[in-house]
């Protein structure tokens, strides 16, 4: 009896922190939408950004038989740091989610004065005529197979929207039965001597 009661108290537990977690996303979206929330542009170390998002994301991935890689980097980027964090932890996420036993691969590429970041996922990727729609709030792509989506389809919905605050560029690709790509388009920062502002598009 203990135990079924203990059962019931986790789920409704799991529950109550998908609500919140759905409460806070809508009013996130709706911030952004309203135009209510204004960038802070400063130079960020990438790297910092992935080990924020990836460390505690592990335990998620190692349940499901994930295996996540990524390539250290030492880009800076301009952008504003709670944003950007948003950005990485909703692709990431989604990308553990669809990869079903198989990897998550990050890296970022460089250039000329933009800094690509790269998150790869070895799902079922999506359709191509379902591409243009998948920055659309509560479009989910591979509900018959993963059941609830905690993310009720707003996660690439915000990406796009704080990525458009930015000016940044997000591209999906995606094959059905390999996987997909999500690439995040940013300006590359400097970082200058101590105590000096930092400049953009100054290659290291």
């Amino acid at each position: 009896h203990a135990t079924r009661l203990a059962e019931v108290a986790e789920k409704i537990g799991i529950t109550l922190s998908g609500m919140q977690s759905l409460l806070s996303r809508l009013l996130e979206l709706a911030r952004l939408e309203s135009g209510e929330v204004q960038a802070d542009m400063r130079p960020v170390a990438l790297q910092t950004i992935l080990d924020r998002c990836l460390v505690p994301l592990a335990p998620k991935a190692q349940e499901r038989s994930i295996r996540v890689s990524m390539v250290p980097t030492r880009a800076w980027v301009l952008a504003d740091e709670a944003l950007l964090q948003s950005i990485v932890d909703n692709i990431a996420h989604n990308a553990v989610e669809h990869a079903r036993g198989g990897r998550v691969l990050v890296g970022v590429r460089r250039r000329a004065s933009r800094v690509n970041l790269h998150i790869l996922d070895t799902g079922p990727g999506i359709a191509s005529d379902r591409l243009e729609t998948v920055f659309e709030p509560y479009r989910r792509f591979d509900d018959r197979t993963r059941g609830a989506d905690s993310g009720y389809g707003l996660g690439l919905a915000l990406v796009k929207l704080q990525a458009d605050l930015m000016t940044f560029e997000v591209d999906v690709h995606s094959k059905v039965g390999r996987g997909t790509r999500v690439c995040v388009s940013m300006p590359k920062a400097f970082q200058c001597s101590r105590g000096l502002q930092r400049e953009i598009g100054i290659t290291r």
